[in-house]
């Protein structure tokens, strides 16, 4: 159980560098640094839910946008191999309902 933990935290560490990596090239490679902004916090995705699958060769993966224009957000379900590759998306692209339980879950697929 504890080793499963730690699976599941390590891999979400780096999902999220890995989803960070390009947005902080692209500001140092600008050479400007500037405030945060309201839009700036619209633009995060929000990476939750890892879950290993029974035969451990996949995790899935929720992530989260918001699309402050359209007052909506959207939840998609992704998988990705834990012996490494690419991940692969499990939903469409569509707006998700806000509010609890509203959204998919990793957990729900892999039962």
């Amino acid at each position: 159980m504890r080793t499963h933990t730690l699976i599941k935290l390590t891999l979400l560490t780096f999902l999220l560098l890995g989803a960070n990596a390009g947005s902080q090239a692209s500001a140092q490679d600008a050479g400007t640094l500037r405030n945060l902004q309201v839009d700036d916090y619209f633009a995060l995705k929000s990476v939750g839910g890892p879950h290993i699958s029974p035969d451990g060769a996949w995790v899935a993966y929720t992530v989260g946008t918001k699309d402050l224009e359209n007052d909506r957000s959207e939840t998609r379900l992704w998988m990705v191999p834990t012996a490494g590759g690419e991940a692969l998306p499990m939903t469409a692209t569509v707006a998700s309902p806000v509010g609890p339980g509203g959204a998919p879950t990793a957990s729900t697929s892999l039962s």
